[in-house]
């Protein structure tokens, strides 16, 4: 069941599945070759995170997303990634500098587009630079929920998109925030990203 709900949310994340789309237990069953009691579950598990909505009589589809929706979520995100980052600018050591560093150098050199399309590299490694700034927090669970504030997928019920997940010029490091409020090492990232 683990593996079911993992590839769901990673198709949802990555936007493979359109908002609004329905879910059909028979076909995800076949594709994993497992029963529909499992999908099931697993598409319960995917109901609780929100990115699954289940209608009676009429299956599970994947939520629907609207502008407002990314907006509210967005501003959800400025405010708990703002606080997780203090944190970390507060408690992190030298360690977490030296990772926070490394991981922008990262996403400095990798290109945002691949053609017309996000570049998977990029948001990767983008993701990983949200995660490795909020690390050093040494608050867990403020670490978790503004990582979950950042799991949206990636296209929206108009098709555009939110570049693989993350809203682009939304984080908190982007938000014109006084450089005085971080280290040295995260006002080049404020600058940047």
């Amino acid at each position: 069941m683990d593996e079911v709900h993992q590839a769901l949310y990673q198709a949802l994340i990555d936007g493979q599945l359109e908002p609004g789309s329905k879910l059909k237990l028979t076909e995800i069953a076949g594709r994993f070759g497992v029963s529909a009691a499992v999908v099931r579950e697993a598409l319960s598990r995917l109901t609780e995170q929100g990115l699954v909505q289940s209608n009676p009589q009429r299956g599970f589809i994947v939520t629907p997303l609207s502008v407002a929706d990314l907006l509210d979520l967005t501003k959800t995100r400025v405010l708990i990634e703002t606080l997780a980052l203090r944190e970390s600018i507060r408690y992190g050591d030298l360690a977490w500098e030296g990772r926070v560093l490394a991981t922008h150098h990262t996403l400095d050199r990798t290109p945002m587009l691949n053609g017309d399309c996000a570049n998977p590299a990029w948001v990767q490694a983008h993701r990983m630079f949200h995660h490795r700034i909020l690390d050093g927090s040494g608050v867990t669970r403020l670490s978790g929920i503004a990582r979950d504030c950042g799991t949206v997928p990636s296209s929206t019920s108009s098709g555009r998109t939110a570049r693989g997940g993350i809203l682009t010029g939304t984080s908190s490091l982007s938000t014109g925030r006084s450089p005085s409020a971080l280290s040295p090492g995260t006002r080049t990232a404020q600058r940047r990203h």
